[in-house]
Parts: C-alpha cells; sequence; structure tokens
C-alpha cells in the first residue's frame, strides 16, 4: 500500500486486468481471474481519484466484480494500440488535450 499511496498523487489512472489468477465460489467452477491486490488497488485509485478519472483495460476473459460493472473498461488484445483511440477518448473526457499524432 505504501508504493501505491507514495505513487497516486496524478490526475488520471488506467488498470491493467490480465487472466494472471483463477478463482471461483467455494465447490463451484473458477474462471480467470486479475490478481486480487491489483482490484484492491483498483478500488483505492476510484475512491481517491474519482470514477471518471480511473479506466480499466482487461485483457482475456478476467472476471470482473460486480461492484465495479459500472466503471470505464476497455477490453484490449494482444496490442494494446488497437484501442488508443477509445483510451484517449475517455482521457479527453477527463479534461486531457491530447495531440494526435
Amino acid at each position: 500500500i505504501e508504493k501505491i499511496e507514495a505513487n497516486s498523487d496524478v490526475g488520471y489512472a488506467i488498470v491493467l486486468l490480465t487472466p494472471d489468477d483463477v478463482g471461483g465460489v467455494s465447490g463451484g467452477d473458477v474462471s480467470a481471474r486479475a490478481r486480487q491486490n491489483v482490484i484492491w488497488e483498483w478500488g483505492y485509485l476510484v475512491a481517491k481519484l474519482g470514477r471518471n478519472r480511473v479506466a480499466c483495460l482487461r485483457k482475456g476473459d478476467v472476471e470482473l466484480p460486480s461492484d465495479l460493472h459500472g466503471i470505464v473498461r476497455i477490453d484490449v488484445g494482444q496490442d494494446i494500440r488497437n484501442q488508443a483511440a477509445e483510451i484517449a477518448k475517455e482521457l479527453r473526457a477527463a479534461g486531457y488535450h491530447l495531440n494526435d499524432q
């Protein structure tokens, strides 16, 4: 937590969810999940910055906590550059001026 507190004086955050863990209800099916610390850090950043200042890039079929479904989520494939326009749109909506190249 100290690292994220020390480095969270930012105006916008992008969280990357990758299928690094698996989990599920005890005795039920398991599914791909992001590391639980990443989910916690995502929530911390949303609380600190506000929902409109945090975007989630989700790679693969990663399970999302139901409480986080209303937050900006951008699904990415192998090459994140394919979603550059969508990421730029979210940054502009948060008040950032970008130089398109």
